[in-house]
């Protein structure tokens, strides 16, 4: 019996991600500058690209966001990283600040981050095609 580290894992192994292999390997990557490991969700070969996919309910921490950053860059031309959110809606970490001129600042999105630093993503649900 496989072990998911979480409820949204388990849902997506068993419906959109069920041909793809769970937890299969760990990458190596720095950040920066120290040697840490990464473990995909989900692996599997599309039209020649591994693709990683990361499933995630929420970020914790703008530390842990920014750490795919780190995998990303250290990845051949022939994989990528894509994420699964659980919802369009959910808020990146932190607090909302002011600007310098005094009008408040909205907390982005997962998905809005996601899309300004250039990693495709899908809603739980949708399927995933390549």
């Amino acid at each position: 019996m496989t072990k998911y580290k979480s409820d949204f894992e388990r849902r997506l192994h068993t419906d959109t991600f069920s041909t793809w292999e769970y937890e299969p390997e760990t990458i190596s990557y720095l950040q920066p500058e120290v040697k840490r490991s990464y473990t995909p969700d989900f692996v599997k070969v599309i039209d020649g690209i591994k693709v990683y996919i990361e499933a995630k309910g929420r970020f914790r921490t703008m530390a842990e966001a920014y750490k795919y950053l780190h995998i990303r860059a250290g990845l051949s031309s022939d994989k990528k990283i894509v994420f699964v959110i659980s919802s369009l809606k959910t808020k990146m970490p932190g607090k909302v600040g002011k600007r310098k001129d005094g009008s408040s600042c909205k907390r982005q999105t997962m998905a809005e981050w996601l899309k300004k630093k250039g990693f495709e993503y899908i809603v739980e649900g949708e399927t995933y095609n390549g």
